[in-house]
């Protein structure tokens, strides 16, 4: 979960916190299963980790292979 920067730490827990809650919820879970969809639920920290390590996969893949948006 991501919250506008500078909002106090102990909200973004409590958001995080209702989120894992609603996601663990069996027909919330069904509904995403049922379209394929298995989403995580990280807490900030080891979102940021992920982001972090995801970037600097892709970010070398991307210069390795000189790979350039479409214009």
């Amino acid at each position: 979960m991501d919250a506008p920067p500078g909002t106090p730490q102990p909200i973004v827990e409590q958001l995080a916190a209702a989120i894992r809650k609603v996601m663990a919820e069996p027909d919330v879970k069904k509904k995403y299963d049922d379209n394929g969809l298995h989403p995580a639920t990280l807490s900030h920290d080891d979102y940021v980790a992920f982001i972090k390590r995801d970037s600097e996969v892709w970010g070398k893949v991307i210069r390795t292979g000189n790979i350039k948006p479409d214009d």
